[in-house]
């Protein structure tokens, strides 16, 4: 059993590991449903572009105003497959601080690392996260939002996530041609100045573009949806150049930056029954 701790060990129903987008969502959801909780993690920045379509934030249930962190908007977006499709339908980036901001509003946010988790003995009341300065929190529940892999919830099996992996860059312009227009998804192949098809890029491998404007720019990324083992985001280059009609160095030099994507799909899922969520 766990052996009785000092009384100023902070007491809460909820403690959340992990304070990026999902753990600081989970601890407002938490807040607003009048749950006494608290959020632990070390304040990093997000530096993913986060998007969303407009409605998918409307609603009753809504955890944010959408009007508040919503970076660029377009009304409608196109998509390219055997044929072009145009989606009329809102889409929007979104501006990481003032999500941040938004998701954070009034909930308890404690800035510091844990380092360990001691579960509370079979029928006791309340796990102990401990953290990293000696100090600790008490919890009747506790979530594991630290990402992939979880930190402290375990996972069962063995099963290898596959990948969802992409290089983008971000452009001071919109590119020439239909991807100079707010594009949700472009697997049309890769084609040469001959016109014929193109074999740049990993061999066997579907990927499709995403262009739209951001807030620094114009961010074209080549995406692969899904794949086992991963394909890595610089092997990608070569085919958003090619499908931009650039050399890969003349593209990366006229980046204002380029981002690298790695998200993990269909992993091993978190073990039933275990104290941590």
């Amino acid at each position: 059993m766990t052996p009785p701790h000092a009384s100023d060990d902070v007491a809460v129903d909820v403690a959340v590991i992990g304070d990026g987008p999902a753990g600081s969502a989970l601890a407002l959801g938490c807040q607003r449903a009048g749950v006494d909780v608290v959020l632990i993690g070390d304040d990093a920045p997000w530096s993913a572009t986060y998007s969303t379509w407009i409605d998918d934030l409307r609603g009753e249930h809504a955890l944010v105003d959408v009007d508040t962190v919503v970076s660029t908007h377009s009304h409608e977006v196109w998509a390219y497959g055997s044929r072009a499709h145009l989606l009329a339908r809102a889409y929007a980036t979104l501006d990481n601080d003032a999500l941040r901001s938004a998701l954070r509003s009034g909930v308890t946010h404690r800035m510091a690392r844990v380092g360990r988790v001691e579960e509370s003995a079979l029928g006791g009341i309340g796990h102990r996260v401990v953290l990293d300065d000696g100090n600790a929190i008490r919890a009747r529940l506790v979530f594991d939002a630290t990402g992939w892999p979880a930190r402290f919830a375990r996972r069962g099996g063995g099963r290898a996530p596959a990948w969802q992996t992409a290089l983008g860059v971000v452009l001071p312009e919109p590119p020439d041609g239909e991807l100079g227009r707010p594009t949700f998804m472009d697997f049309r192949g890769v084609t040469g100045s001959d016109g014929a098809a193109s074999s740049v890029g990993p061999s066997g491998v579907t990927t499709f573009c995403y262009s739209l404007p951001v807030h620094d720019g114009w961010l074209v990324e080549e995406t692969v949806l899904a794949a086992r083992p991963a394909v890595e985001p610089i092997a990608l280059l070569a085919r958003l150049a090619g499908r931009l009609g650039r050399h890969p160095d003349s593209l990366l030099a006229d980046a204002i930056r380029t981002e690298y994507v790695r998200i993990p799909l269909g992993g091993s899922r978190p073990m039933a029954g275990q104290p941590i969520v």
